[in-house]
């Protein structure tokens, strides 16, 4: 049995006159487990919240894991193409070319997982329609703000390997063979 008491005053402060009155009607009832509301809706959203907390942490490791994975593959592009981005300066190529090049094709690369994501996504939204609390299966807002922080971070991760491919030096990489 629950017995909810509405005061002015703080609540907890009120325990021992609530207390008395329960004993006042029934001697033998137990009074226990004294809480504020706002104590019972915290317990009540803790298991949620911290759902909601393991969901964001591994949705930043994807993140980053994804990120990561993206540099590591553009780095490893600009070595198996330093000839060729070499072959590109010593031809006249500007460096900014060649950082625009390497960028371009880290953003198509995104674009393509992005892509194919979003329709993964959009495929698979009913599985997760059941669990979903005051959001649709088709939530405009995270199909469209995903893929630009995505985008975001497809730039960065290419920026850094186009910043080194602007370094190459044509003369040292085409002697070097």
């Amino acid at each position: 049995m629950n017995l909810l008491v509405r005061t002015a005053v703080p609540p907890l402060s009120m325990a021992a006159a609530v207390t008395a009155q329960v004993a006042a009607v029934d001697p033998d009832q137990p009074v226990t487990g004294i809480q504020t509301v706002d104590d019972l809706m915290d317990t009540d959203r803790a298991q949620p919240r911290f759902t909601m907390l393991l969901l964001a942490v591994f949705s930043m490791t994807a993140l980053a894991l994804a990120a990561i994975g993206l540099a590591a593959m553009l780095a490893w592009t600009v070595v198996q193409r330093r000839q060729e981005l070499a072959i590109r300066l010593a031809l006249g190529a500007e460096r900014r070319d060649i950082l625009s090049l390497v960028v371009r094709h880290g953003l198509l690369l995104a674009t393509t997982g992005i892509v194919i994501g979003l329709a993964a996504g959009l495929g698979l939204t009913q599985l997760m329609a059941s669990v979903l609390y005051k959001t649709s299966a088709h939530d405009l807002r995270t199909f469209a703000i995903a893929p630009l922080i995505f985008l975001g971070v497809a730039w960065i991760a290419s920026y850094l390997p186009a910043r080194r491919a602007m370094r190459v030096d044509p003369i040292e990489t085409l002697k070097g063979g």
